[in-house]
């Protein structure tokens, strides 16, 4: 007997708590629950993802006298010629950007993509520039090149000074014995 009371108030209780849950509206639900963020960022995959179309607009790249762009690659995939880049600029966190053949984005415009010799063509901000693998390899190594220099510099000027801050001191010394 205690048995079946107790079946019967779980199934009113059961009953009860559904009829609560189809009175409240889902909206007004939605709205309250702190949950909600989960569901719309699909973190569980319960719907399919939402697929990105190319025509999607990327943001705007901006490519100033003090910043540098360089290539970091270059691919054919299914026929379409892509170039990718790294954009530094001083006092900024590092920017990978990618560009199919003749897109336009911000003040960059890729115009042709030689993925045989490694060379891009591209306009940016109104003027053209060809970047390739073989220039940018000469310029670093030329940037190099010229900080080694400037290094070994530094220390023959640092020992010349040493070495002079010796003389005047063994020359003090001797004057005042």
């Amino acid at each position: 007997m205690v048995r079946a009371r107790l079946r019967e108030w779980a199934a009113v209780a059961s009953a009860a708590a559904c009829g609560m849950m189809i009175n409240v509206p889902r909206e007004s639900w939605a709205d309250t629950n702190a949950y909600r963020v989960i569901a719309e960022r699909n973190a569980f995959k319960l719907r399919p993802p939402a697929v990105a179309s190319l025509s999607t607009s990327a943001p705007p790249v901006r490519v100033t006298n003090s910043s540098t762009l360089r290539l970091t690659g270059v691919a054919s995939i299914d026929g379409r010629k892509r170039a990718f880049f790294v954009q530094e600029e001083r006092g900024r966190a590092l920017e990978y950007l990618s560009f199919y053949e003749g897109e336009l984005r911000g003040t960059i415009e890729l115009r042709e993509v030689d993925a045989e010799h490694g060379e891009v063509h591209l306009v940016s901000n109104g003027q053209e520039l060809v970047l390739s693998f073989n220039s940018q390899e000469t310029a670093e190594r030329a940037a190099r090149r010229a900080e080694k220099q400037f290094v070994e510099e530094h220390t023959r000027a640092h020992e010349e000074l040493q070495r002079r801050e010796k003389e005047r001191l063994a020359r003090e010394i001797s004057l005042n014995r």
